[in-house]
């Protein structure tokens, strides 16, 4: 029996009337660095968050992702996580390492971005919304591989 897991990607573009050139803008990738996935084998996900930005920085920014308890166990990491600021021009990395459990179907649900513009009354959220699906496949034994097509970018401009 098969586990597909449907990750969801979309584009969010994220703007503050008369203020999109002098906030910082984020691009976040998610991505599954395992070639292979396998029940009962680690399964790491890769997040990164770029601040698109020349100059400013992104402050206050928090990441959060769910995934079901009972089909994954999680083995290292946090579904969420927190910097205090991102420098402008740079990244930064967050992992997570699951355990798939039970063969089936799966949807991911959307994670979400925040970070604070500067004043602490403005914070932009962005969100993954679901839109083109790529499914991941994972098998109940190593005797079956199909190579996993993955690569997932959303951009938060």
């Amino acid at each position: 029996m098969v586990l597909q897991v449907f990750f969801s990607c979309a584009f969010l573009f994220v703007t503050v009337s008369g203020q999109a050139s002098d906030v910082a803008r984020l691009a976040v990738s998610k991505q599954v660095l395992n070639e292979y996935i396998f029940q009962g084998k680690e399964l790491t996900i890769l997040y990164t968050i770029y601040n698109l930005h020349s100059s400013r920085p992104a402050r206050d920014v928090e990441l959060f992702d769910s995934y079901s308890d009972t089909e994954f166990i999680q083995i290292h990491g946090s579904k969420s996580a927190r910097w205090p600021h991102i420098s402008a021009g740079t990244n930064v990395t967050h992992a997570v390492v699951l355990l798939p459990q039970a063969a089936g179907t799966y949807n991911f649900t959307s994670a979400t971005i925040t970070y604070n513009l500067g004043d602490p009354s403005k914070t932009i959220i962005g969100e993954f919304l679901p839109s083109t699906s790529i499914v991941l496949t994972v098998f109940v034994s190593e005797c079956m591989l199909i190579r996993l097509r993955l690569g997932l970018f959303w951009p938060f401009l």
